[in-house]
């Protein structure tokens, strides 16, 4: 399956379990749209490229996924880390929209709480995947994980800020582990 099309189908079937949650709890749920893109991207959140890798966008609920993402601290091409890293990263994504639905984002570029809240939303939907689930799998996600937190010196409240690698992976693991969305939202109001 082309890169596109494996994480079009991710961001879909994220949105769906989402959807019948939100739909089982009777609280409305707009659809997320997903744009891949090759080079760079404008949006009304603004340029989004190979560097600033991927993006989601709540002021048109769109996830913005560069098909070439280049992990800074790394090197490394995001296909590198495998299927199931990708996937948890567009997870990841899908998350931010569930908290725009929630109202925790409101309007606002998401914080350090709501990007290891995002991460465990992830963690969640990977869980609902476990039939799914290769050996090595959960590896490559708390790879990916590990290795796009922030480095060493970076403020804690800077803009972009995603948690240090040890806290993005508790959090993810805190959410595939139970598959309760609930014990991800010990982070927000």
């Amino acid at each position: 399956m082309p890169y596109e099309d494996f994480l079009a189908y991710v961001v879909t079937d994220a949105a769906a379990k989402w959807q019948a949650a939100f739909e089982e709890a009777n609280v409305p749920y707009s659809d997320v749209d997903f744009v891949p893109y090759d080079r760079s991207v404008r949006s009304p959140c603004g340029q989004g490229d190979q560097v600033t890798g991927p993006g989601y966008c709540s002021t048109n609920q769109t996830i913005y996924f560069p098909t070439n993402w280049v992990d800074l601290n790394t090197g490394k091409v995001m296909a590198e880390y495998g299927d199931f890293a990708m996937a948890i990263v567009a997870a990841h994504e899908v998350g931010h929209h569930v908290q725009e639905q929630l109202g925790l984002l409101e309007g606002q570029y998401p914080t350090l709480k709501t990007e290891l809240e995002a991460d465990c939303l992830a963690g969640v939907w990977g869980y609902s995947q476990y039939e799914n689930v290769e050996p090595g799998d959960v590896g490559e996600a708390m790879e990916i994980s590990w290795d796009s937190g922030d480095l060493p010196g970076t403020p804690r409240n800077a803009p972009y800020t995603h948690g240090k690698p040890k806290e993005r992976v508790k959090w993810f693991r805190t959410g595939y582990d139970s598959g309760d969305p609930t014990q991800c939202y010990t982070l927000t109001p």
